[in-house]
């Protein structure tokens, strides 16, 4: 199986707003960060290789980040 063959969420938002401040800027959805560690970590990469590969890789974008990035 691989991630999101299956709908729903991986990693519900709920799960880590005790870690995000209420006020500021808002940013991206704790699941979805959260998602790009597990494929960085399986990917191997560093942090800078796993930014760029979330803007170029149509995989990461589209199969686990669903609507856009940006």
């Amino acid at each position: 199986m691989q991630v999101r063959d299956e709908p729903g969420e991986l990693f519900a938002d709920a799960e880590f707003a005790a870690a995000f401040a209420a006020e500021g800027k808002p940013g991206w959805s704790p699941g979805r960060l959260a998602l790009i560690k597990v494929l960085q970590r399986a990917e191997n990469l560093t942090d800078r290789q796993a930014a760029e590969t979330v803007r170029a890789d149509l995989s990461w974008e589209g199969g686990c980040l669903g609507a856009g990035v940006g």
